[in-house]
């Protein structure tokens, strides 16, 4: 992203841009920015992480979670490995809830729709096997291979994602 964000900023001739990729427990920087982004980002997921965010930025923050996300092969998957399948936290009414009581007022926004996640089969293989977390486990991991196997098209593994994304934007005042 970080690459993309450079490719942009160029384009469009901006000179006073700064992209930093660090994990965001060990960042730590004198000044403060125009605009802080935490877009699908899993560092978001404390208070004291928020608070960090909040300080970083001195003009705006923006911040995108899902809020909701579900999909009926990852389901089946977790079934077949005898796991549960957990969906992801709602992180963003929490953030939400946060930056209220604080007497920060975001805008919220919601965007609704399908994502399709297209793999080739052996890749498939390898992304869902690290995913459910059955590579140490051979009967798990020989049936996550075979239901991958049963339901390729022409060695193509498709996934669909029912998704809601929720976006937080703020004025830092």
């Amino acid at each position: 992203m970080v690459h993309y964000a450079r490719e942009n900023a160029a384009a469009a001739g901006l000179q006073n841009t700064e992209f930093i990729l660090s994990d965001w427990d060990s960042f730590h920087y004198l000044e403060s920015f125009d605009l802080v982004i935490a877009s699908m980002s899993p560092a978001i997921c404390k208070p004291d992480h928020l608070y960090k965010m909040i300080g970083s930025s001195r003009g705006f923050c923006y911040l995108s979670s899902f809020v909701e996300r579900h999909s009926c092969l990852k389901e089946t998957l977790y079934t077949l490995t005898d796991q549960h399948y957990i969906r992801q936290f709602n992180k963003l009414n929490y953030i939400f809830n946060i930056l209220w009581t604080k007497g920060i007022f975001p805008e919220l926004t919601y965007e609704t729709g399908l994502h399709k996640r297209v793999f080739p089969l052996e890749k498939a293989k390898g992304i869902y096997s690290r995913e459910l977390a059955v590579l140490d486990n051979p009967d798990q991991l020989a049936r996550v291979h075979q239901y991958l196997e049963k339901v390729a098209e022409n060695g193509v593994v498709t996934e669909a994602l029912q998704q809601r994304k929720g976006e937080l934007i703020w004025e830092i005042v």
